[in-house]
């Protein structure tokens, strides 16, 4: 069938809402972003896509391009690492505690810090340095009360986070999937999920593979 209309594509970096599906029918949602960045592709049409979602989506703002919003997904850095490191836990519980303000420690935090320093010395290579993803929590979720000086304090403490609870399973298919994994640590985290690995990683990948004397990372 051929589409007669014009499509215009737009990308954001991340869903626009904290939320989770608690059965096939309904979602609950914790909060949402604001100054949240999209972008069309190509880029000329953004300023028509952002009229277009004036009513609905009153936040939404203009970002350069869909390249810079995909610098700026931080799911990839902040998900996958309390899912692998606490596999034990997720196992034994199903799920039963709180995926951030329980399953998010120091040492997990450090993690997550860690992956983000690669994002961000990703975006340094390509010229176009994104923002922290504590910065970023912080300028997304502040009018709902989120704060902190460190990556532990924001997860922990952001109040759109309050109640989240963790997979119920590795294979929870709302965060894990199975797949094939290789490669080292690092790897095996970005591969970990079905939206931060497949899709997430692709960038960040691919620019890693291609620079990796200035970004300090090791592949094969």
């Amino acid at each position: 069938m051929r589409v007669k209309s014009r499509v215009i594509l737009a990308e954001t970096p991340t869903l626009f809402y904290a939320c989770r599906k608690s059965d096939p029918s309904t979602v609950r949602i914790f909060g949402y972003k604001k100054h949240f960045k999209i972008a069309a592709f190509p880029a000329k049409h953004t300023a028509r896509v952002l009229r277009a979602l004036k009513n609905p989506f009153p936040d939404f703002e203009a970002e350069r391009n869909v390249l810079v919003l995909g610098m700026s997904n931080c799911n990839i850095t902040d998900h996958p690492p309390p899912i692998l490191l606490n596999a034990g836990w997720v196992e034994r519980t199903k799920g039963g505690f709180l995926f951030y303000e329980q399953g998010v420690t120091n040492s997990i935090a450090k993690v997550i810090d860690a992956l983000d320093r690669e994002r961000l010395a990703i975006g340094r290579a390509m010229g176009m340095p994104p923002t922290p993803m504590r910065d970023l929590l912080l300028l997304w979720y502040g009018h709902l009360g989120a704060k902190g000086g460190t990556t532990l304090e924001v997860l922990n403490g952001n109040p759109a986070y309050q109640g989240s609870e963790a997979p119920r399973s590795l294979f929870h298919p709302a965060s894990w999937f199975p797949g094939t994994f290789s490669g080292d640590l690092i790897g095996f985290l970005f591969k970990s999920g079905v939206e931060d690995a497949p899709h997430g990683r692709k960038l960040f990948d691919g620019v890693g593979i291609s620079k990796p004397c200035e970004l300090g990372v090791g592949h094969g």
